[in-house]
C-alpha cells in the first residue's frame, strides 16, 4: 500500500468514527405534561445537533428519545434528570450512522 493509499485509509476510517450518533431512550414514568416535554429537551440540548428533532418526548409512552452527537453516561442521564427531578427506569441505546 502507498502512502497515498494508506492516508486516504486513515482519514476514511477517522471520518466514519465520527459519524457515529447513538440513539438514547430513556423511560420517565412521572412525565405528564408539555412542561415536562420542554425540561427534557432544556436538560438534554447539550447532547444533541437540533434540539427541536434530536429529542422528542412521547408523553403515553413515557419515554424520552435522544439522537446524542456527543458521549452521555447512564450516570449522566440519571443525574440530569434527578436534578430536574426525574427518575430514569430504563436506558437503553442503538448505535446509528447519520
Amino acid at each position: 500500500m502507498c502512502y497515498l493509499e494508506f492516508m486516504k485509509f486513515i482519514f476514511c476510517l477517522l471520518f466514519s468514527f465520527s459519524l457515529i450518533a447513538e440513539t438514547i431512550q430513556v423511560l420517565v414514568p412521572s412525565m405528564v405534561c408539555q412542561s415536562c416535554v420542554q425540561i427534557m429537551k432544556k436538560h438534554f440540548t447539550p447532547y444533541v445537533k437540533n434540539p427541536s428533532s434530536d429529542i422528542k418526548v412521547d408523553l403515553k409512552k413515557k419515554i424520552v428519545t435522544i439522537k446524542a452527537i456527543k458521549q452521555i453516561s447512564d450516570k449522566v442521564i440519571t443525574k440530569t434528570l434527578k436534578d430536574a427531578k426525574y427518575q430514569a427506569v430504563k436506558i437503553t441505546r442503538t448505535q446509528n450512522k447519520l
